[in-house]
């Protein structure tokens, strides 16, 4: 069995991956017409884009380097935030959330996988935001279903 990607390429791809994440959140801040969804969805964003801060910062420290732009995949594993088309509140909710499930699931084996305990520290903190926001697009799903239009 082959060697997987060492660390330093796992958190570069995260940086990436919550750069988008954080743009993703934006995307659908502005389409939010209640502030106080928009702005938790700003809250949100805010969290991907202290994460990718936080991953770079490692990456640099692994590598002397910086993390430049990656080619756009996926916005926290999958699916990829630009094959995203629909505008529907549901739509985009059930999305975002499906993308932080993919992004718990891949911290959690990171940080489980890591040898370094900095690294898998990192990595389980990440898993324990990203159940989070999990959490609160749930919340905003059952707003939605029980006729909530606060998610518009």
């Amino acid at each position: 069995m082959g060697k997987g990607p060492n660390p330093a390429e796992l958190i570069g791809a995260a940086v990436q991956t919550e750069r988008e994440a954080a743009l993703f959140y934006r995307m659908m801040a502005d389409m939010a017409s209640d502030t106080a969804v928009r702005n938790r969805l700003l809250t949100l964003a805010d969290d991907e884009s202290s994460h990718a801060t936080t991953l770079a910062n490692l990456y640099h420290e692994m590598t002397g380097r910086g993390v430049g732009q990656i080619a756009p995949g996926a916005a926290e594993g999958e699916p990829s935030l630009f094959d995203f088309q629909s505008r529907s509140p549901r739509d985009v909710l059930e999305f975002a959330l499906q993308n932080e499930l993919a992004a718990v699931d891949l911290y959690q084996a990171q940080s489980e996988e890591a040898e370094d305990s900095k690294v898998a520290t990192i990595f389980r903190l990440l898993a324990d935001t990203e159940r989070e926001h999990a959490a609160y697009l749930r919340l905003q799903l059952s707003r939605l279903e029980e006729g909530d239009t606060q998610v518009h």
